[in-house]
């Protein structure tokens, strides 16, 4: 929940908080806490730290807005879809802005905003955006308001699974459309006080990712799919994403090679874009007793060959195409390759095309299960 560091993450991130809600910065100002009243004498600080690490874990839910451009995922009459116990995509209602407000009366609270509000939406913006589409996942442990805790980062990692899901199964696409700058997409973590939702922070998520949320679009399959039938399509989708949000131990698998597609997606980096889709290659079809007698190579050959090969030949085509594939990782992990020629940014294509591939059948796989 906490991280390999558990007592100095909690502790650090608590007496941030702390310090924040209380103190105003100042420059060159220094001194210890025990010098603040907010925090008392040494022995009352360690006694409130060990009390409260005690009540651990904590409820939170992070919340995604996600661009205008997949409102369509949920057709008009509908304003929910639940993927699992602890995740959702929901639209904004009236409703749900007094669930989960962007303002609170805690004067601590308004601080933060009040710092926050220049980084991302200003601070005439009272409410989440009606009707747009959220990505909601609800995670336990402890978010601070600076650092990335174990429970944010298992937030961001069902929000890119959803998105390579959906990416697999095609029912988005990624764009081709220039992004200048990273859009400031936003990330809401609401704690739960007394029975209530309240803002705790918000951030805007990493440029990367925020550049390939610009990016996605409903996916027509180049025209296959005519307007009057996208919102049929789009149920498919996420009936189809269901099983990779279950809690089996192999959901758990997928959702991390779904978080390893997009950030191949997202990555502007090219060499390191590559490496980063064989890996979510490797998650799924890698194993390690196999490898040791075969080869990695040969094992994510022979097994994405035959798990989405529909005929001898095909096979074939899919495992020659591999080996061309292998050799560009190699040479880039290996002899430090320092950038992709026209013939490999084809195989990277092909690489995220196998990658989808092998996903989408492995979620059909879970879902027979």
């Amino acid at each position: 929940m906490l991280g390999e560091k558990p007592l100095y993450n909690f502790f650090s991130e608590y007496l941030s908080r702390i310090l924040a809600d209380n103190t105003d910065w100042e420059q060159d100002k220094s001194g210890f806490l025990t010098q603040l009243p907010c925090f008392g004498t040494a022995e009352e600080i360690a006694l409130k730290l060990v009390e409260l690490t005690a009540t651990l874990p904590w409820p939170f839910t992070v919340t995604y807005v996600l661009p205008e451009s997949l409102n369509r995922l949920l057709p008009n009459g509908t304003d929910q879809y639940v993927l699992s116990t602890s995740s959702r995509l929901i639209r904004v209602t009236e409703g749900l802005q007094t669930e989960f407000p962007l303002t609170s009366d805690d004067k601590r609270i308004k601080k933060r905003e009040s710092f926050l509000a220049s980084l991302l939406t200003g601070p005439d913006k009272q409410s989440l955006p009606l009707r747009r589409l959220l990505f909601q996942t609800q995670v336990a442990g402890y978010v601070g308001i600076y650092g990335k805790s174990e429970a944010l980062r298992l937030a961001e990692t069902r929000l890119k699974a959803f998105i390579g899901f959906l990416l697999a199964q095609r029912t988005l696409a990624v764009g081709f459309h220039y992004v200048p700058s990273p859009p400031k997409y936003e990330t809401i973590v609401y704690e739960k006080h007394a029975g209530s939702w309240e803002i705790t922070r918000k951030d805007k998520v990493e440029d990367d990712l925020g550049r390939l949320l610009s990016k996605l679009e409903v996916n027509h399959v180049d025209g296959k799919i005519a307007d009057d039938q996208i919102e049929g399509w789009m149920s498919y989708g996420l009936t189809r994403i269901r099983s990779g949000f279950s809690d089996k131990k192999a959901s758990s698998r997928l959702q991390l090679s779904a978080k390893w597609l997009v950030e191949s997606y997202s990555n502007s980096r090219d060499l390191l874009g590559f490496v980063q889709a064989m890996v979510c290659l490797e998650i799924i079809l890698g194993d390690q007793d196999d490898t040791r007698e075969l080869g990695i190579g040969a094992t994510i050959r022979n097994r994405c060959a035959f798990l989405i090969g529909n005929s001898h030949e095909e096979r074939e085509e899919i495992a020659e195409q591999l080996k061309g594939i292998y050799r560009v990782r190699s040479k880039i992990v290996h002899t430090g390759k320092d950038q992709l020629v026209h013939d490999d940014y084809v195989m990277l294509f092909l690489l995220r095309d196998y990658c989808a591939r092998v996903l989408a059948r492995e979620l059909e796989i879970a879902a027979e299960k």
